[in-house]
Formats: structure tokens, sequence, C-alpha cells
């Protein structure tokens, strides 16, 4: 791939579920995406899939539970040598955008790394938790979990702990805090502010 310079780069925002949460022993279970030009917000392209566990056995109950792992669900999964291939291909090029997309990145890296796949992600990433704090802890918010960023924002919280259900919130949360303007944080304070009564 061509290199492009970075401010006309398209964002990839990336979301995974998981087996537990140590990537040298844990699995992906679910892949996420959606490719956005971050200069309109406009879509280009998205994926989705489910990955097959090769070794369910270490898997963290309280994570299969979040993430809602049956194996009638995970029927259809790809097998995880097919996943680095598509998350590689999809990610090149592109900046990474997502809620602690760092937590994503060193599973994506071990996946990649197992089997053997040179293609790089870039090292170049938007965190909108780093957002959260910026503008919304000093209006009261003391929590960045996604679920808590969503609920202060009025974004409603569908789909959470699925894949493409928090890539599709953490674009929300990128769009309204990426341009926030000190009116808008001024309007959150004064609504959060109501809310307490």
């Amino acid at each position: 791939m061509a290199w492009t310079p970075l401010p006309n780069r398209l964002f990839a925002c990336i979301d995974i579920e998981t087996s537990g949460l140590d990537p040298d022993t844990n699995e992906i279970l679910e892949f996420a995406g959606k490719l956005i030009r971050p200069w309109d917000f406009a879509v280009i392209d998205e994926i989705h899939f489910r990955v097959k566990p090769l070794h369910i056995e270490t898997a963290h109950p309280k994570a299969l539970e979040v993430n809602g792992y049956t194996p009638e669900k995970w029927a259809d999964a790809i097998e995880p040598a097919e996943a680095a291939e598509r998350i590689a291909k999809f990610c090149e090029g592109a900046v990474i955008l997502g809620h602690n997309p760092r937590f994503d990145l060193m599973f994506i890296e071990a996946l990649l790394k197992r089997y053997h796949i040179e293609k790089r992600i870039d090292y170049h990433v938007v965190d909108t938790v780093t957002l959260a704090v910026e503008h919304l802890v000093p209006l009261g918010l003391d929590s960045v979990s996604l679920v808590n960023v969503c609920k202060f924002l009025g974004i409603p919280n569908d789909d959470a702990h699925t894949a493409m259900g928090d890539v599709n919130r953490c674009l929300q949360v990128y769009q309204k805090l990426a341009r926030a303007t000190w009116w808008d944080r001024w309007r959150w304070g004064h609504l959060r502010l109501k809310s307490r009564g």
C-alpha cells in the first residue's frame, strides 16, 4: 500500500470482544470495524465477524458472560488465521480509533504475530477515553467506561459489549467530543446539574 500523508488518512474505528484480559493466553472472539473519513465522519467500509476460539478452556467465565459467547452463536465463526488476515487488511494504512484501543491492539498484535503476518498496524491512535477525560471529567464524569461516557452524553447503550455495538457507540462519542467547543462543555455541565435536581 502506498504511503498516505497523515491529514489524508482514514480512521479505522475498531473493537474486539475477547475470552479474557491476557493476550498471551486469551483469544479474540469477535471483531468489528468501520472505516471513516475523519473530516466528515462518512463511513467508507465496515467489517464484522466472530472468531472461532481454539482454546476455550482458557477463557474467563466472566468474559464469556459479558460478550454472550455460546457455541451456537459462534457456529459460523471464522478461523483465527483468516481473522488475522482480514484484520490486518482492514486496518492497513488507517489511524486507529477506539475506546481504550491499546487493549484491542495488544490482542491484534499478538494474533498477527501468532500467524506470522508482517503487516504493521499504524501507531497513530485516537482514544476516546482521552477525549472523555479532557472534556467530561471536569464536568463530573467519574468513570470513563464507554457505557458511562455514553450515559453522560445521552447516547443509548444498545448492544453494549458487542463488537459492532461498541464501534457504533464509540463513533458517536468521537463525533460529539472530537470537535467539542466551550459551549458544548457548558451545555453538558448544565444538563448534568439539572438532572441532579
